[in-house]
């Protein structure tokens, strides 16, 4: 069982199973034609982003005019509020279920999240993972490049040398060995104001805010507790959303009476005990503007502090999301000749396919670069000749 968007007082919608076409009856009927209208505008807005992986678009200069040119201008530059109301699409289906979507994935309610990532957050079906974590994508891309890889190294310094048109680039190995070497093309693959990077000769690139994001994970043989939030049955299900209560400012920043943007079991385990019983527990993730204390564990399993009821924990906090303002320009791609920046797309959408699309326009701008570069040089040879 699945459940789909708590308010901090009560769930305000549930989703049994894998939300088949029974639970597709009850939205509609629940919705209206909010729901219809929704699956329609995020078909139309998600089918013209996808323009962007294929020619003739791809591959792209200016994500700004390529925005413009497919008409999602509209998207960005409006709050997903507003953005959906413009469609006739609102409460209680934008609070209750596309409000606990944005929150899921970008830790943002509607007021502060523009249109299209709205749109994103809504186009989730069919998603997939890789098993042993989708990083294993990218480390094979690397892999398989026939790269040089240098790990536990961090660029230090970039620098145009304006005589050659290359770039020289500093790094730091972790033992304090510092390397050097220079490039024709540098590609600065992170958001800028993360990397530490020094240079004398970079326009630094916009600084985009990011939500500070804290993720618990723990283990634990116990489910959340049917009291804590007061639900009348009597397993909590496995995916918990959170949205705000009608009650509260919409227009709101904050997480609000839920405290936490989601919680859900990523999957069972059995641990042995010292007696060598096998015992099953339930690997727990909460995603929260703050720190999520062990205090606030035993509270959602309704527990004693003393009840060794958490067998493991990690936490970590990092700048997972962007904040998606509303805006209709966006950084390039081409901070100078030679010089390459990805990250300008964390403003427009930010998840990992976009961010790899964003490597894929770079890529082909550099080798189209390239290419032109020796054809002229072919050219002005046979002039010669």
């Amino acid at each position: 069982m699945r459940e789909y968007s708590w308010d901090g007082r009560q769930f305000v919608v549930t989703i049994h199973g894998d939300g088949g076409w029974w639970e597709n009856v009850k939205l509609l009927w629940r919705y209206g034609l909010s729901y219809t209208r929704t699956n329609s505008l995020v078909k139309e807005t998600v089918g013209n982003f996808l323009k962007m992986y294929e020619e003739p678009v791809f591959p792209w200069k200016s994500l700004t005019q390529t925005a413009m040119d497919l008409d999602l201008i509209p998207a960005t530059s409006t709050p997903g509020s507003q953005f959906l109301t413009t469609h006739k699409i609102g409460a209680p289906f934008s609070s209750e279920v596309i409000q606990a979507s944005t929150r899921v994935n970008y830790a943002s309610n509607l007021g502060h999240i523009h249109g299209l990532e709205t749109m994103v957050a809504m186009s989730t079906d069919g998603a997939m993972a890789i098993t042993g974590g989708n990083w294993r994508i990218f480390h094979t891309m690397i892999e398989k490049s026939g790269s040089n890889i240098l790990t536990e190294t961090a660029v230090t310094n970039i620098e145009k040398i304006p005589e050659t048109r290359t770039w020289l680039v500093k790094a730091k190995k972790s033992n304090g060995e510092i390397l050097e070497d220079e490039y024709d093309d540098v590609i600065i693959a992170t958001p800028y104001q993360f990397s530490n990077i020094t240079s004398q000769s970079i326009k630094a690139p916009e600084k985009i805010k990011y939500n500070d994001l804290h993720v618990t994970l723990f283990a634990s043989p116990y489910r959340l507790s049917p009291k804590y939030f007061n639900f009348d049955k009597d397993l909590v299900p496995d995916m918990i959303l959170t949205t705000l209560p009608t009650d509260y400012d919409q227009e709101s920043r904050k997480v609000g009476p839920a405290r936490f943007w989601s919680v859900n079991i990523l999957r069972t385990l059995d641990r042995k005990l010292e007696n060598g019983v096998m015992r099953r527990e339930y690997l727990y993730k909460v995603f929260s503007p703050t720190y999520w204390t062990d205090e606030e564990i035993y509270e959602m399993m309704d527990l004693p502090k003393d009840s060794n009821a958490l067998t493991w924990s990690y936490r970590k906090l990092w700048q997972a999301y962007p904040i998606e303002e509303p805006r209709s320009t966006f950084q390039e791609a081409q901070l100078d000749f030679g010089l390459w920046y990805t990250a300008g797309m964390e403003a427009f959408i930010s998840c990992m396919e976009t961010m790899s699309l964003s490597g894929k326009n770079v890529a082909a701008n550099v080798v189209e670069g390239w290419t032109t570069a020796r054809r002229n040089a072919e050219i002005q040879s046979s002039k010669l000749l």
